[in-house]
C-alpha cells in the first residue's frame, strides 16, 4: 500500500495551524484540535501545536445553535473569540488565538503556517489558499459540506510534481455554495439545509487523519467522501490511479 510520509519540516517541532471558519464544521475542527493537543502532550514531550489561530468575521446567531455547541447567551459574540476562550480555558494555556475577521492571503503568508484548514462554504477562501502556492511543506486540509454529504482532503501547497494533490487538484470545478442568510432564518431552516451530524462527522474524520499522520508518521489515505444517508465513507487513497479517477494526472 502506498503511503504519504510526515513532512520532514514537521518532525520534532510544534506546528502552527490556521483554521478558516468557526461555524458548523469549524467549531468541531477547533474542538477536535483541542482534544488532539491534549493527547499529543500526554504522549510526547514538546509535541503538539505551537499555536492554533481561529479566523471568523461573523458573530454567533440562532441558526448556529442547531449545528454547534455555541450557547444561546453567546448570540451576538464573535465565533472565533468564544471558541478560542472556551478551548484555552479547558486546556489551561493560550494555544488558541482568535481573529474576528476573515483571513487574508497576506496574513497566511506572513505567519508561515504549517497547516491551513478551511472550514467554510466560501469558494473565495479556498481560491485564496490555493493561490498561496508554491509554499514548500505547507499542508492544506479542506473540508466541504453539502446537505447530507461531505468531503475532506489533505494536500500539499507546494509546486513539487511529487506532491500530495490537494482539494483544488481533485475537485477543480467545485462551485461555491449559496451564502446562508443566517440572520433571517431559524433553527429549523438551518437543519433543513444540512443534515444533523454532518459537521461533526467531517471534522472528526479530518482531524483523525491529522492525528494518524502525526502519531504514526504516515497515512495510506489523504481524504474521504462521507454520505450520511447511505451511512458510508469512501477513502481517497494515496494512489495515482485513484487520483486519475478524479481527473488529476500526477505525471503532469
Amino acid at each position: 500500500m502506498k503511503t504519504y510520509k510526515l513532512p520532514a519540516k514537521w518532525l520534532g517541532q510544534p506546528l502552527k495551524v490556521a483554521v478558516l471558519g468557526c461555524g458548523g464544521t469549524g467549531y468541531y475542527i477547533g474542538t477536535n484540535l483541542f482534544m488532539l493537543q491534549r493527547v499529543l502532550h500526554s504522549l510526547y514531550e514538546g509535541a503538539g501545536f505551537e499555536s492554533i489561530d481561529l479566523y471568523d468575521a461573523k458573530d454567533i446567531s440562532e441558526p448556529n445553535l442547531a449545528r454547534t455547541g455555541y450557547l444561546s447567551y453567546e448570540i451576538g459574540i464573535n465565533k472565533a473569540v468564544i471558541l478560542a476562550h472556551r478551548l484555552n480555558s479547558a486546556l489551561g494555556c493560550e494555544t488558541f488565538n482568535a481573529y474576528s475577521e476573515n483571513a487574508t492571503a497576506q496574513q497566511l503568508l506572513n505567519k508561515k503556517y504549517d497547516l491551513i484548514i478551511t472550514a467554510t462554504d466560501s469558494l473565495s477562501s479556498r481560491t485564496m489558499v490555493t493561490d498561496l502556492s508554491p509554499r514548500k511543506h505547507t499542508m492544506w486540509l479542506d473540508t466541504g459540506v453539502d446537505k447530507a454529504t461531505a468531503s475532506f482532503v489533505l494536500g500539499d501547497l507546494s509546486s513539487n510534481k511529487s506532491r500530495l494533490p490537494n482539494s483544488r487538484d481533485l475537485f477543480p470545478n467545485t462551485k461555491a455554495l449559496q451564502s446562508h442568510k443566517e440572520t433571517s432564518c431559524d433553527m429549523q431552516t438551518s437543519l433543513s439545509r444540512q443534515a444533523f451530524g454532518i459537521n461533526q462527522q467531517v471534522a472528526g474524520h479530518a482531524i483523525n487523519l491529522i492525528s494518524q499522520l502525526l502519531m504514526d508518521g504516515e497515512i495510506g489515505y489523504h481524504g474521504g467522501l462521507i454520505d450520511l444517508k447511505d451511512g458510508c465513507t469512501s477513502p481517497i487513497k494515496v494512489d495515482e490511479e485513484v487520483w486519475q479517477s478524479f481527473g488529476y494526472d500526477a505525471s503532469q
